[in-house]
């Protein structure tokens, strides 16, 4: 019953599995499957996938409701039966977790996930290398574009990749 179990929980759009049997006269066994919950919504030209907290891939349907819209701008989205790259997936995480209103992004294999800023530069920041990281590259990002607005220079792209060796592109 636990390989059994198990066979389904792996399957696309399913976050856990049991199964239990009564074994009588008669025997019935009983699936229950609890749906697994879209996290992101992959938009991309060759089509769109979606990923689940646990960081798996799968086909999309025309309507899901994600909690994130991402838009990727270049190269492929996450492939179809692969587990998200587990620095990917802890970004998606920390962003819903800590930044409810952002629900939309871009992505580059590039560059990682990217976001627009309130003065229309775009964000480059990666993925998470720890728990929080994201975090720390918008706050990054945000008093870099302040200091850079201060002083009258209105950035392109702020690339916070890298904490130790931020950068912009006016």
């Amino acid at each position: 019953l636990a390989a059994a179990a198990k066979r389904v929980d792996e399957l696309p759009g399913v976050e856990a599995a049991e199964i239990a049997c009564k074994w009588s006269w008669t025997a019935s066994c009983q699936i229950a499957v609890q749906p697994a919950k879209p996290l992101a919504m992959w938009s991309s030209a060759s089509g769109n996938v979606w990923t689940d907290y646990e960081g798996k891939v799968q086909r999309a349907p025309d309507q899901l409701a994600a909690k994130l819209l991402i838009k990727v701008i270049e190269g492929e989205p996450p492939p179809i039966g692969v587990p998200l790259d587990p620095m990917l997936l802890q970004g998606l995480t920390d962003i819903v977790s800590s930044q409810p209103t952002l629900t939309r992004l871009e992505y580059s294999q590039q560059y990682g996930l990217m976001i627009k800023n309130e003065r229309g530069a775009n964000v480059r920041l990666g993925s998470a290398e720890h728990q929080g990281a994201l975090m720390e590259k918008l706050q990054l990002a945000s008093s870099l574009a302040e200091q850079l607005g201060a002083q009258g220079v209105m950035p392109r792209i702020i690339d916070v990749r890298h904490v130790k060796a931020p950068f912009y592109i006016k």
